[in-house]
């Protein structure tokens, strides 16, 4: 790495989690009589979903754009807390402009936010408002966003470590140099993102750097092994077609018929069956090459592993995290998830395989710490595997590949 400071990080990304919206207070029936225009009092803002992380690190200022209706519609925050405090009566669509350092030398990022008064199942607007609202239980409209950044500069890199550097610290402290909201009320409603243990993992860059390099460079190799098999199955690209959920199966299909590519192994389309129940679990898993003990009940078994989703695109690995092998013993409910459990029987060390798992013989207790492997690191991987099995568990086709090593029986 150099230590140009004006020079920029190449192949690199960093990933800058904000969360932004409003949180508004009806004022109740008496307060409309004094003021008919001012039924509730509202709060636009901008932070961290780390509670911890010093913003004044990375923005240099946020620009709010009201509605034109109120005076000076421009509000410009120089330091956090950025939020905008103000009264009305309707609802519209607020502008925020984030600016970064100067020496970032990034582009701002606008966002729009619709900031709402009254709860989505509102009666229609004719209704009084205090017959279905109160004055302590607030409307909450907010969003998570993650701004990534391509090759960042060194310095604004570093603004980045610091601000999560701060953040350590900060926890010890259990405060910030400067107040979450200015508003009490607003901050006792701030919305959670995921355990702590993720959202630190996200915040620290310099970690999320180092995987980002491995991950590429696997990403190098495995292109290189599809490049020199012409049989092998080649992944749609982040620019092709999407696969959709009608041909997924035929998808998968496809896998099963050219071969599959897992840490350099190509696997014959005769040793699986689609059509069983749990698909290429209890199917007929070829064992692979390795020599040694084979994997069965009771067995201590360490392994490397890559995760992908359906469609073929790359999750996270053991190799992102230093290749840390994934320990676990077979039969054991609380070690593997139940597909991979199944799945990696029969073969031994040494040996590769692709195992192809329905989401519901995978994370069904959750991708937490200490809950069943292996566990995908970071925020964002856990996040894709959330929606998996929140949102396409029942969808027919549907698959998590898991890409396997063996490199230990006992």
């Amino acid at each position: 790495m150099t230590n140009d400071t004006n020079s920029r990080l190449h192949n690199t990304t960093t990933c800058f989690p904000i969360s932004y919206g409003s949180i508004a207070f009806y004022l109740g029936k008496d307060n409309i009589h004094n003021n008919p225009t001012a039924t509730h009092r509202w709060t636009l803002y901008v932070r961290s979903p780390d509670p911890t992380y010093d913003l004044s690190q990375s923005i240099s200022k946020v620009i709010f754009q009201l509605h034109p209706s109120f005076p000076q519609p421009t509000r410009e925050l120089t330091q956090p807390p950025f939020e905008v405090t103000e009264m009305g009566w309707g609802e519209f669509e607020a502008s925020i402009r984030i600016v970064w350092k100067e020496e970032a030398e990034e582009r701002p990022v606008l966002l729009t936010h619709f900031i709402k008064l009254y709860p989505s199942n509102a009666p229609v607007a004719t209704v009084d408002p205090s017959t279905y609202m109160n004055t302590t239980v607030p409307v909450v409209s907010e969003k998570y966003d993650e701004v990534v950044f391509t090759n960042p500069k060194v310095v604004f890199h570093k603004q980045l470590l610091d601000g999560q550097q701060q953040s350590r610290k900060n926890k010890k402290k259990k405060q910030l140099t400067y107040p979450l909201s200015h508003e009490s009320s607003v901050m006792e409603h701030f919305r959670t993102y995921g355990d702590e243990t993720d959202v630190k993992a996200m915040l620290a860059a310099k970690e999320f750097l180092q995987k980002e390099l491995r991950s590429m460079v696997a990403a190098v190799a495995a292109l290189s092994l599809l490049a020199s098999n012409a049989t092998a199955f080649q992944f749609p690209s982040p620019t092709s077609t999407a696969v959709t959920t009608s041909n997924r199966r035929d998808v998968i299909k496809d896998i099963v018929s050219k071969g599959a590519i897992g840490f350099g192994a190509i696997v014959a389309s005769n040793s699986y069956n689609v059509e069983a129940a749990n698909a290429l679990v209890e199917g007929n898993v070829p064992p692979g090459k390795g020599d040694g003990d084979e994997v069965k009940e009771g067995k201590k078994v360490n392994m490397q592993w890559v995760l992908r989703r359906s469609n073929g695109y790359f999750v996270d690995s053991s190799a992102v995290s230093d290749s840390v092998p994934f320990i676990f013993t077979v039969g054991d409910p609380n070690g593997a998830i139940q597909g991979l459990d199944e799945g990696i029987r029969g073969m031994k060390a040494g040996g590769t395989r692709r195992i192809l798992i329905p989401p519901r013989l995978a994370w069904m207790q959750g991708v937490d710490d200490g809950k069943p492997g292996p566990l995908p690191a970071g925020f964002g991987p856990r996040q894709q595997m959330r929606r998996v099995m929140k949102d396409r568990i029942d969808v027919p086709g549907e698959y998590i590949f898991l890409e396997v090593k063996v490199s230990k029986v006992r």
